[in-house]
């Protein structure tokens, strides 16, 4: 989740861009989800092969899955089987290629238990993946099993993944217009199952068309018949929300009042900080004035300092002089 966030902002995003990248990331999220439910529900995969298992699973798994599955029941075809007990254990080995002196060939054991409806592979790729492995459709396909057992059915992976997850129940602490919105936004996946079912033929178009005609009416009747509590129960509500945000507003004054509010620390994130802005070229042109560290000037450094050169000049002098004395001196000694 934190590396799905970071795509849409980053550690220097401020606390209204946060949650408005926040509300976008899940208003796409969301509209994949329902383009995948409308292609998985409106759109049958093509079959691979006749067997009956790939039907079901067709039936059952969602379109990313069925080609997951389609892989599993393709591989199956390259594997032979070895009844070791019958109809109980088998070996699952691949065929030996002669062109290919250095193949490796792997063996698996498939153990099948019809009274409990279990097949187990030492791959253990169900427990990793959740769908059946080719050395298990291999050997249920030998032991005449052509359907998915129920225990091997993940609901994650199928159409009916988001069936009785929905939130239709509304809690008490929302307000009326957002209870309003999730209402409709049930209503709206409900239904969606309801237009593909009644568009397959002309007797379900008319019995759907009937329903909702009924349905219209019924519900006009309910409106009318409690419109007059909900008016009541909305203003309730918004003068509770009012008096509950005063009451916080006051009790926030109290606070600032009392004592400082500071801001919080910064944390350095993880990994290389992005800048904050990217520059312009005049920006990065210009450059930084230089202090000297001899004499404490701005504008140039200590290698170009005028000031030093002039006392490097006047110590030679010194020197020059000091040595002419002693010249002299000893001269007059001699």
């Amino acid at each position: 989740m934190n590396a799905v966030v970071k795509i849409w902002s980053d550690s220097h995003s401020s606390i209204y861009k946060f949650v408005t990248q926040f509300e976008k990331m899940t208003t796409s999220q969301y509209e994949r989800e329902d383009f995948e439910d409308f292609m998985t529900k409106d759109g049958d995969a093509t079959l691979w092969s006749h067997d009956p298992i790939e039907k079901e699973a067709r039936d059952i798994y969602t379109r990313t899955m069925i080609s997951e599955f389609k892989i599993q029941l393709k591989a199956a075809t390259g594997y032979a089987v070895t009844e070791l007990e019958k109809d109980s254990f088998y070996k699952i080995s691949k065929f030996s290629n002669p062109s290919n002196p250095n193949q490796i060939i792997s063996e698996y054991t498939v153990s099948i238990i019809k009274a409990e409806g279990k097949v187990l592979c030492t791959c253990k790729f169900f427990d990793f993946y959740g769908i059946l492995c080719s050395h298990a459709l291999r050997a249920m396909n030998y032991a005449g099993i052509h359907n998915i057992p129920p225990c091997y059915v993940t609901k994650r992976w199928t159409k009916d993944a988001k069936k009785g997850t929905s939130s239709t129940k509304m809690t008490a602490c929302d307000d009326d217009s957002f209870r309003r919105a999730r209402r409709f936004d049930s209503l709206t996946m409900m239904t969606q199952n309801f237009i593909s079912k009644g568009s397959k033929s002309d007797g379900a178009y008319e019995a759907a068309c009937k329903k909702i005609q009924e349905g219209i009416l019924e519900f006009t009747l309910i409106n009318k018949a409690s419109g007059s509590t909900n008016e009541g129960s909305i203003k309730n509500s918004t003068q509770n929300i009012h008096e509950i945000t005063i009451s916080r507003s006051s009790e926030l004054n109290l606070l600032v009042t009392d004592c400082a509010i500071r801001d919080p620390p910064q944390s350095q994130c993880k990994g290389k900080r992005r800048p904050q802005r990217f520059k312009p070229p005049v920006e990065k042109k210009v450059k930084k004035s230089r202090t000297c560290m001899q004499c404490g000037k701005k504008g140039h450094n200590r290698r170009t300092c005028h000031e030093v050169d002039g006392t490097a000049l006047s110590e030679k002098g010194d020197s020059s002089d000091s040595f002419e004395g002693i010249d002299q001196s000893d001269a007059g000694l001699l």
